[in-house]
């Protein structure tokens, strides 16, 4: 019945991402994913549409296919966008970047992270914006960068100790900690990695 099309849509996209997740059959689960987005295309399902364009590009990912990645991902985007879904928006975002950087287009790459970052200063979530941070200055990183790097790391750091975060923290101080290896400063990168085991060995 066509009623029951959309639940079967979404059986669809559960059953991909349970063969992507758990049985590590991408094949299988790229075949329940378009089946599940021919439903939702047909049925103009746009906000499950979304959903299964973005497990899509995460199937993608998940094998190397980084070029279809992206273009689904942007596919996904375009859709939430016109839904007004700004925290869908930004969760693609971030994972553009990510894409970008595997793929060494270092300037895209910020160019998403940015977009991500923007949004959770907007909305003052101080987690997500660590979390943009520091993949930013994994990127200066990547581009040889330290100094770039380091100070955004260092507000990243900031931020993790503003909000109580201690698994942030004790991130943030091994991302810094990698820096100063970088550089040469091996007496610096064994500070920060003291206090980041430290702050480890308290939470377990």
């Amino acid at each position: 019945m066509l009623n029951d099309q959309p639940a079967k849509a979404t059986a669809l996209r559960t059953m991909g991402l349970a063969h992507m997740y758990l049985f590590f059959d991408y094949e299988k689960a790229l075949e329940y994913s378009f089946e599940a987005l021919k439903i939702e295309e047909g049925l103009k399902i746009k906000s499950g549409e979304a959903t299964t364009l973005m497990t899509i590009g995460s199937i993608y990912e998940e094998v190397g296919n980084n070029t279809s990645a992206v273009d689904y991902y942007l596919k996904s985007k375009k859709i939430n966008q016109s839904l007004n879904k700004d925290i869908n928006v930004s969760k693609l975002n971030h994972k553009i970047g990510n894409v970008f950087k595997k793929l060494q287009q270092y300037d895209s790459a910020i160019l998403y992270y940015d977009l991500a970052l923007a949004y959770e200063v907007e909305n003052d979530n101080k987690k997500g914006e660590a979390d943009a941070l520091h993949a930013i200055a994994n990127v200066y990183s990547a581009k040889g960068m330290t100094s770039d790097a380091y100070h955004f790391h260092i507000r990243a750091l900031a931020l993790r100790r503003e909000i109580k975060d201690k698994p942030g923290e004790a991130l943030s101080l091994n991302y810094i900690a990698e820096i100063y290896k970088k550089t040469g400063n091996y007496i610096r990168a064994h500070k920060n990695l003291d206090v980041a085991l430290a702050i480890w060995s308290h939470i377990k």
